[in-house]
């Protein structure tokens, strides 16, 4: 097929959607863009090349892009994709809103196409469904949709390795397929594709990573081939990514790290707010200086990615805190849908009157009642500090359902950005359908994300600037008086969970202007206030870090342990409950499947325990965050604590 006949197909094959640009026109005036939608799976050979693709296609055209890639990793919680368990058809029908027209393409071998129903019925337009060895075809379909013709330079990367072992580089070849806005294409893509192309116009093939029979290919079939760059002896991830990242520095505004896995999951974000992908997973604590120094060169300290090291370990963010990083971990698996909400914003509108979760707790007298009588106030603290524990808040709104419960709520501001109307539940009173006041929200660590925030690591300017940073995020949400007041670490006093090694930096946090804090220095210790001034008042929790833990109790045993343990001793307290909520909280974790015992039901076993009174003695009683430190200066003032 020559050219002329090749383009003329295409224009045929895109009769359905012809008027393209008068649709753009509309939009325009409309005032809101389309949103240029591309589906496909990691099993797709091309599903990055093609992805890097579409995403200088969208810019080019006006467009957003956003692409949804079912990726199967193994992790704690098993081989799962968890798409209706982690809300991404929600997320989808959510951003859909934005957009004037969801223009939708699919490259894959499975008949079942994810969303594609839901965009006609929205009015969409479908450009293309395609397997993947029509690699051509597709991008025949797409460019004729927008009346484009496909550039004259494809760049050839590698496919995914059988073996696991190997380097799977295609996710991180990105930069060099969408600033050039050149057709990303699988090397392994047959010469029948090749000749395909050539007949559409394509005249040059710039190579990466592929072996020397790549560049032989190319030329057979009349392509000006360029070696830019190859897999040499000793290479790795690092090296790699880090040549990558050389070539294209002065486009970067961020740094990412991560696994192939995560890197392809997020390619759509990281595209759209320009972050390069470094990776080195075995000598990942030397490479953590390098990453700084490219992270230094964008002007920012903040990396998104993954802890995915060889040997997964959370070590990885205590390392990147000593040179300055902090991470917004994104999760092992494919937690989040979608990140394209993150260029939309809800107004702030009814928030700006709303009552505050502080101005909704116990009164005063209340607690000083209670504390006459010998109470216990137990407090329940959920720790989500990742992007990727996103998911897992439905579960806890769920859980405020239950008559009496309340509980504490730490999580990044980054979680406002990507799913505002699922926080807005926060905010939200029970008769209107929401949680409002039964969730205290916290900040989590360093605010925006991730970082060991004890003395030696974490430098405390960074610290204090991050936290500013999370609030002015959140204020621009829902208003300034709704910012939280406290916060939850993550290891501010057992840097690498060596517990009681570090010492947290109070003053860092006061210059934030936070005002109150639950420490891990005296962790699963008795009840006391470890740090106090005018501004700042730290209290302690009463489990080792949080649950699951070494110890194989339970939380409702943890709980009676507490109970019985501060009264015996002489002693008035209360019990503060630290949750890793992702073991409870995400799919299908909740039904028990992280750890033996660990679920949800456990959680509201403990919990309707404590809102009951606790048994005969009737001491306990729920708090939140807020409403325990109140009760441990009533303590400290009648002389009790």
């Amino acid at each position: 097929m020559n050219r002329r006949s090749f383009l003329k197909t295409a224009t045929l094959a895109a009769v359905p959607f012809a008027g393209a640009a008068n649709k753009a026109k509309a939009a325009s005036r409309s005032g809101k863009k389309n949103l240029l939608f591309f589906f496909t799976d990691e099993a797709c050979p091309s599903a990055g090349a093609v992805t890097a693709t579409l995403n200088w296609v969208a810019e080019k055209t006006g467009n957003d892009f956003e692409a949804y890639v079912c990726i199967r990793p193994k992790t704690w919680a098993g081989e799962i994709l968890a798409f209706t368990g982690h809300g991404h058809a929600e997320q989808f029908y959510y951003a859909a809103n934005f957009y004037e027209k969801v223009l939708y393409c699919a490259l894959t071998e499975e008949p079942a196409l994810q969303f594609k129903r839901e965009v006609m019925a929205f009015g969409g337009d479908v450009i293309a469904t395609r397997k993947p060895g029509e690699l051509a075809e597709f991008y025949r379909d797409v460019f004729a949709y927008f009346k484009t013709e496909l550039p004259q330079e494809i760049v050839l990367v590698p496919g995914r390795p059988k073996d696991d072992q190997a380097l799977w580089l295609q996710p991180y070849c990105y930069p060099d397929i969408c600033f050039r806005e050149a057709l990303g294409v699988n090397a392994d893509i047959g010469g029948a594709t090749l000749d395909r192309l050539k007949d559409a116009g394509v005249r040059k093939a710039s190579i990466l990573y592929c072996p020397q029979q790549t560049v032989e290919v190319a030329k057979a079939f009349g392509l000006a081939a360029e070696v830019v760059d190859s897999v040499k002896e000793g290479d790795t991830y690092g090296s790699i990514t880090c040549r990558i990242a050389d070539r294209w520095m002065d486009r970067a505004k961020g740094i990412a790290f991560g696994d192939p896995h995560c890197t392809l999951k997020w390619m759509p974000f990281y595209l759209r707010e320009r972050h390069l992908t470094l990776f080195e997973p075995i000598e990942w604590k030397a490479f953590t200086k390098t990453l700084a120094r490219y992270a230094k060169k964008t002007g920012t300290h903040f990396i998104y990615g993954s802890q995915t090291v060889k040997g997964h370990t959370d070590d990885v963010a205590t390392e990147f805190a000593k040179e300055g990083l902090i991470m917004s971990l994104v999760g092992l698996d494919a937690r989040i849908g979608l990140t394209i909400q993150s260029r939309q914003r809800l107004p702030v509108d009814w928030l700006a009157q709303a009552r505050t979760p502080w101005e909704e707790e116990y009164s005063d007298k209340f607690l000083e009642q209670r504390a006459a009588r010998g109470g216990i106030p137990v407090c329940f603290l959920f720790y989500a500090s990742d992007i990727g524990h996103l998911p897992a808040l439905p579960r806890v709104l769920d859980l405020m359902l239950v008559d009496g419960m309340r509980c504490g709520l730490a999580f990044p501001s980054t979680w406002y950005d990507l799913q505002p109307q699922l926080l807005e539940q926060l905010y939200i009173p029970a008769q209107h359908g929401g949680v409002f006041p039964k969730i205290e929200p916290l900040l989590a660590s360093a605010g925006v994300g991730v970082a060991t925030e004890a003395r030696d690591h974490l430098d405390a300017a960074l610290l204090t600037r991050s936290l500013n940073e999370a609030k002015a995020q959140i204020a621009r949400h829902v208003g300034e008086k709704l910012v939280p007041r406290g916060c939850y670490p993550f290891q501010d006093a057992c840097p690498g969970y060596k517990h009681g090694t570090g010492e947290p930096q109070f003053a860092a946090l006061e210059k934030a202007g936070i005002e109150y804090c639950i420490t891990y220095k005296h962790e699963e210790d008795n009840p006391q206030i470890v740090y106090q001034s005018d501004k700042l008042t730290a209290i302690n929790q009463q489990t080792l870090h949080w649950f699951p833990n070494a110890e194989a109790v339970s939380p409702l045993n943890k709980l009676k342990h507490w109970k019985n343990s501060i009264p015996s001793h002489g002693r008035k307290g209360w019990i503060v409950l630290g949750f890793d909520l992702p073991f409870y909280g995400l799919c299908p974790a909740y039904f028990g499947g992280a750890k033996p015992g660990v679920s949800m039901e456990s959680v509201l076993e403990a919990m309707q325990y404590a809102a009951g009174g606790g048994g005969v003695t009737q001491r306990l009683f729920l708090a939140t965050p807020h409403e325990v430190v109140r009760y441990a200066k009533i303590l400290q003032k009648s002389g009790e604590l």
